[in-house]
């Protein structure tokens, strides 16, 4: 048995398979695109594009190449802590028996 297609056939069998490769590659195309757009977005994430966007304002205006909006907002808030934990006042302890160590003494105390 000898199956003969005719041209007209042939062509809308080439159309309908390269109508479907097409659509794939749309397909995956507008789900990469849409992916990164998403990701542009992401309130979590410290690329998106608002993030970026008021690190840049930020580094205008004050001159650092490195501004963080985040890291201002904390120095704001946060003045009366000290900046190095290493250079905070030590606090004078008083042991048992009742003894005044000064801060820088106090890796006597075991």
């Amino acid at each position: 048995m000898t199956n003969n297609l005719s041209s007209r056939e042939l062509l809308y069998t080439a159309l309908g398979l390269g109508a479907v490769v097409l659509a794939l590659y749309a397909t995956r195309k507008l789900s990469e695109t849409v992916s990164g757009a998403l990701h542009g977005i992401n309130p979590v994430s410290d690329q998106n594009i608002f993030y970026q966007g008021a690190n840049a304002v930020g580094g205008v205006f004050t001159g650092q190449t490195d501004f963080s909006l985040g890291s201002w907002v904390y120095d704001i808030t946060h003045r009366n802590e000290p900046g190095d934990i290493t250079k905070a006042t030590p606090v004078p302890i008083i042991t048992r028996s009742g003894t005044l160590i000064r801060g820088a003494d106090r890796d006597l105390i075991r």
